[in-house]
């Protein structure tokens, strides 16, 4: 499959089909990644159950127009490479059997202006060889990352903002978002959120980034909308976090609240 300044569109039209029909696991290794369709696609993926995991090159942290705090604020893993050599794969490994790769990076400028190529490839054997080269570098810069991070013991994670009163589905399009003010990543893996009712615990291998926000949506802190679970009123409520420890790290407490007005916490 081609494009070129004269044909667009049809790539990226082609790789947000094939992850919109992911039903088990999404593996990612791209070199530039800044299309937000295709990210909206990954971000869909992940939202409905997807494994969803992404290396990129360093130069994405801090990309103009990138992906990458997007990704990190849906709780998205996402492992950076960061040695002397450029991270300059781009390929894509769907359900263990579909295999995409070839020049094509997740960029508007790849689709509108280049001459790029992809071949999809609908073989379990190829793409096992495929996997078994991003488990390699996963593994390899997953625990740089992880050698990098502290445990939050010196490091205050704020509750920056919650939406408590979104005019969509509630409780799936409430929100609760952390921040990370310090300039190094922070693993808040066993961390949790609680209401004084209900619970939620952040899954292993949660990393917060220098200067990063995670948003963590009612879908995922209480998916069966249940009324003693984790649940912002929209009447005057409170959330409180913990580390995996059960140390007391920040809260924040409201009134009421309006229809999707967003309420920054005071820490």
């Amino acid at each position: 499959m081609f494009v070129s300044p004269e044909v667009d569109q049809v790539i990226e039209q082609e790789l947000v089909e094939l992850l919109d029909s992911a039903t088990q696991t999404v593996d990612i290794a791209m070199y530039y990644f800044t299309d937000d369709d295709l990210g909206e696609a990954v971000i869909r993926a992940h939202r409905r159950g997807v494994k969803v995991r992404i290396l990129l090159d360093e130069s994405q942290v801090g990309a103009s127009g990138g992906e990458y705090q997007k990704l990190i604020a849906e709780g998205i893993p996402v492992a950076i490479e960061n040695t002397s050599g450029l991270m300059h794969h781009k390929f894509v490994i769907i359900d263990g059997k579909i295999t995409v790769t070839g020049s094509y990076n997740w960029t508007a400028s790849a689709d509108d202006r280049n001459f790029e190529n992809i071949v999809i490839i609908f073989c379990p054997e190829i793409a096992q060889a495929y996997a078994q080269e991003f488990e390699k570098l996963w593994e390899r810069f997953k625990v740089e990352e992880t050698q990098k991070t502290t445990t939050g013991v010196s490091v205050k994670v704020i509750i920056n903002a919650v939406l408590p009163n979104p005019s969509g589905l509630e409780p799936d399009e409430e929100w609760i978002a952390l921040y990370n003010p310090s300039d190094v990543s922070v693993d808040i893996s066993g961390w949790w959120l609680s209401d004084g009712e209900g619970t939620y615990v952040f899954p292993q291998g949660t990393i917060l980034p220098p200067k990063g926000t995670l948003r963590v949506y009612g879908r995922q802190y209480n998916p069966t909308g249940y009324s003693r679970g984790l649940y912002l009123s929209n009447k005057g409520d409170e959330v409180y976090l913990y580390d995996a420890s059960g140390n007391l790290i920040d809260q924040c407490f409201w009134g009421k609240a309006r229809t999707d007005v967003v309420i920054k916490c005071k820490s």
